[in-house]
């Protein structure tokens, strides 16, 4: 089964778990990562579609080096606070708090999550 009318939604999974000002992928590694997720691709497309998610209001920026997303809800710093917060209230147990961390973690995207914990 071909995802390719969500394209768009999974490129903009991407952007989010992968992408962040120091990690930047070009063309070929969305189109590479798409068909990981087993959506078929083309360069043409993946450009189209950038367009698209830009014109939406994501804030993804285009780069020497390749594309990330610049805006996320959550700054570095908020994601510290709650993941501080989270390990300092003494009425989660430790194995939930370690979910909600993961979780938290996410928000952020793969690279900013591993600062995290």
């Amino acid at each position: 089964m071909s995802n390719t009318k969500l394209k768009p939604l999974y490129l903009m999974d991407i952007f989010r778990e992968l992408t962040d000002e120091e990690h930047r992928l070009t063309v070929p590694e969305l189109v590479e990562e798409l068909q990981r997720r087993g959506v078929r691709s083309e360069r043409k497309g993946i450009y189209r579609d950038i367009d698209a998610l830009i014109e939406y209001g994501a804030d993804i920026r285009k780069t020497g080096t390749g594309y990330y997303l610049a805006g996320r809800e959550f700054s570095v710093s908020e994601l510290r606070t709650v993941a501080w917060a989270l390990k300092s209230a003494g009425f989660i147990s430790r194995r939930r708090t370690a979910q909600l961390l993961q979780k938290v973690a996410a928000l952020g995207g793969e690279h900013m999550g591993k600062k995290l914990i």
